[in-house]
């Protein structure tokens, strides 16, 4: 058997162990417990140091995922294990990461690569990306929920829209429509979830053809209820409605990012709860200086 590994782009954790060199070190390693099966990512050396800021908005090319002793029967599930990893790593650090590319002495062909799209933003992420710690608890913690939902609840495009909304340059009601869409996704993919019975092109309250249908505040306020969030929705709710049928708001720009703001805490905090994490994670509103902390596990 052979090791695996995998060329990734746009990973901006740090590094908790030590790589020894001739006349000096740097910490360039940190290992990921996914479901029981290690993956040991080893940094390029700008990014194990922090130097990223001439990365932004671009891809680049930062790290290597090994994965030890893979079977060549285990090959697809391994990039598959990969790839949920990388999703993961994106959430938690607002960045697109994502494999491009891998080496395989028992594999054919035995080097593989392939075209891929996505840029370092790290705008306000989830967690730290130099508290390597915090990063490697999130991942250990939710790895195998995420493998559980990430069909149903469509959670790569969750994470894809959400990576979307941050690019740089996009004007706020661009922003605004896609974190709708995340809301929008998810309450659809939570009514699916619960069997809420669809006719006529909305949920309804009973499987009769007629029957009163859910709003979209009801639904997603049932949904954040689900995993023990009680959130007042009204300014979303009518930004929402507003955008969605004049494609532009009266509000101010500073009200507007306001609720955008307060839209993206709501996702975080929906996601972190949803995939069963608990601990502190970086509110958006706060710019990233202020840890919220989570503490019921669905």
């Amino acid at each position: 058997m052979s090791d695996l590994r995998v060329l990734v782009a746009n990973c901006l954790v740090g590094g908790d162990k030590v790589t020894e060199r001739e006349e000096s070190w740097i910490r360039n390693i940190v290992e990921f417990d996914c479901a029981g099966r290690s993956v040991v990512c080893t940094q390029r050396d700008d990014i194990a140091l922090g130097q990223v800021s001439g990365l932004v908005g671009r891809f680049a090319d930062t790290s290597e995922f090994v994965l030890r002793n893979v079977p060549q029967r285990q090959l697809r599930k391994s990039l598959i294990l990969v790839e949920r990893l990388c999703w993961l790593l994106s959430f938690a650090s607002m960045s697109k990461v994502l494999w491009y590319g891998y080496d395989y002495p028992d594999g054919t062909p035995r080097s593989y690569r392939r075209s891929a799209v996505g840029s370092i933003n790290g705008f306000r992420p989830v967690f730290n990306v130099r508290d390597v710690t915090s990063i490697q608890n999130f991942v250990r913690q939710v790895f195998s929920r995420y493998v559980h939902l990430e069909k149903s609840r469509k959670l790569n495009v969750v994470i894809d829209y959400l990576l979307i909304a941050e690019e740089r340059n996009r004007a706020t009601e661009g922003r605004l429509l896609l974190i709708f869409v995340v809301l929008e996704n998810l309450k659809d993919t939570y009514a699916r979830s619960k069997s809420i019975p669809y006719s006529g092109g909305y949920y309804r309250k009973s499987t009769a053809t007629n029957s009163p249908r859910y709003t979209f505040e009801e639904l997603l306020s049932a949904m954040l209820m689900d995993v023990g969030m009680r959130k007042d929705l009204k300014s979303i709710i009518r930004l929402r409605n507003e955008l969605i049928h004049s494609g532009l708001s009266r509000l101010p720009h500073a009200s507007q990012r306001r609720i955008y703001e307060r839209a993206q805490d709501l996702v975080r905090e929906y996601m972190l709860r949803l995939l069963g994490y608990r601990g502190s994670f970086l509110a958006y509103s706060s710019r990233g200086d202020i840890q919220r902390t989570v503490q019921h596990v669905v």
